[in-house]
């Protein structure tokens, strides 16, 4: 999009449970597995330099905000990453939301932006301290 690190505040992340591909596809069952391959390929070499969780060096976004609702796989995930990063010298703030699974993944990724979603208010309170 032709912007530069700097030029970003920071970043929010929804729900992730790929931020370390190789863990993530070792823990899936089938047909997240197989969803996880089609994306990200077979080779664990591959796998690894698409997971943000070995990104987490500087130079990097000032801040990121990490959400994630009640599914083990994201939220320790959400918590790998926000510890890679914060030992990289980069905030991290991690929230876990309502909603469970993957119905949950999706209520994130609907509810985001209406005023009674509990993650709009993180988000809004997050962005304040960034201005």
């Amino acid at each position: 999009a032709g912007l530069q690190l700097g030029d970003l505040a920071g970043i929010v992340l929804l729900d992730g449970a790929g931020y370390n591909v190789p863990e993530q596809l070792a823990e899936a069952g089938p047909r997240l597995r197989r969803t996880y391959r089609e994306a990200f390929g077979s080779d664990p070499v591959r796998q690894r330099a698409r997971s943000p969780v070995t990104h987490a060096a500087v130079p990097n976004v000032r801040y990121f905000l990490i959400l994630h609702v009640d599914r083990y796989d994201s939220a320790r995930q959400s918590q790998a990453l926000a510890a890679a990063r914060r030992a990289a010298g980069t905030p991290a703030e991690v929230h876990g939301l309502p909603g469970r699974g993957l119905s949950g993944h999706r209520e994130i990724n609907v509810q985001l932006g209406d005023p009674s979603y509990p993650g709009t208010e993180i988000v809004d309170r997050w962005l304040s301290t960034l201005c």
